[in-house]
């Protein structure tokens, strides 16, 4: 009996680190935590200028070119994250297929 268990558990256990293994290989945690971690920085900083205009007493700071600047600046922020995203899943694509030639699967 203790033979099948532990021809299960080992199963198991290589189907599991196949999954893993797929997720990194697939989601990139660490390069997309990065992506993250610079548009989180970029967003702040932005909020800060915006924070600072809606305090300041300088009437330039609160006209509407100003204003647009700001969301131009917002909207360079969201296409930049996007575009790095669009590059690293397709880095990964390549690199998924790459392998898959290699081994014969593709």
């Amino acid at each position: 009996m203790f033979g099948i268990e532990a021809n299960n558990f080992i199963l198991v256990l290589g189907a599991t680190a196949t999954i893993v293994s797929a997720w990194g290989a697939f989601f990139a945690p660490k390069e997309s935590w990065l992506i993250y971690a610079t548009t989180l920085n970029r967003l702040r900083a932005l909020q800060a200028k915006i924070k600072f205009m809606k305090k300041s007493t300088d009437e330039k700071l609160r006209d509407p070119n100003s204003i647009k600047i700001l969301f131009d600046d917002y909207q360079r922020v969201l296409d930049e994250h996007n575009s790095a995203w669009a590059e690293l899943r397709a880095a990964h694509n390549k690199s998924l297929n790459s392998d898959a030639k290699k081994t014969g699967a593709g």
